[in-house]
């Protein structure tokens, strides 16, 4: 699984740079319902799959990201030129570009917010 993550809710598009981030960002009840499609770098398509934990106690669910060796790149690449077009990118440009570049605009577009929550540890 090549990072960062990608998960997509409609053009609502979010980078993730680790899979534990990944999980946590969706919740349970919506992947059951299918809100989100999910792919690695390569255009993997992942599956998130509900899993539920059980204690003497309590219970509690979390999501757990797993590879399904199918390749959607051409579905990835698709998505992110038209959220990108959606954020005001030359869709003519983006026309020309291949997946790993897109991937790399997402890098930097997200940079800032992933910044905000890994400050460096100079």
């Amino acid at each position: 699984m090549k990072l960062p993550i990608i998960i997509a809710d409609g053009l609502d598009v979010e980078f993730l740079y680790s899979v534990a981030d990944a999980e946590i960002e969706m919740e349970p009840i919506d992947v059951r319902e299918g809100l989100f499609t999910v792919f690695d770098a390569d255009g993997q398509k992942l599956n998130p799959v509900p899993k539920t934990h059980k204690s003497f106690l309590t219970s509690y669910e979390s999501i757990e990201i797993q590879e399904t060796g199918e390749d959607h790149s051409h579905q990835l690449t698709e998505l992110l030129s038209e959220f990108y077009e959606y954020l005001g990118l030359n869709p003519e440009i983006l026309k020309t570009m291949e997946l790993a570049q897109l991937i790399e605009i997402g890098k930097l577009f997200f940079f800032k917010n992933f910044r905000k929550y890994h400050p460096r540890q100079d």
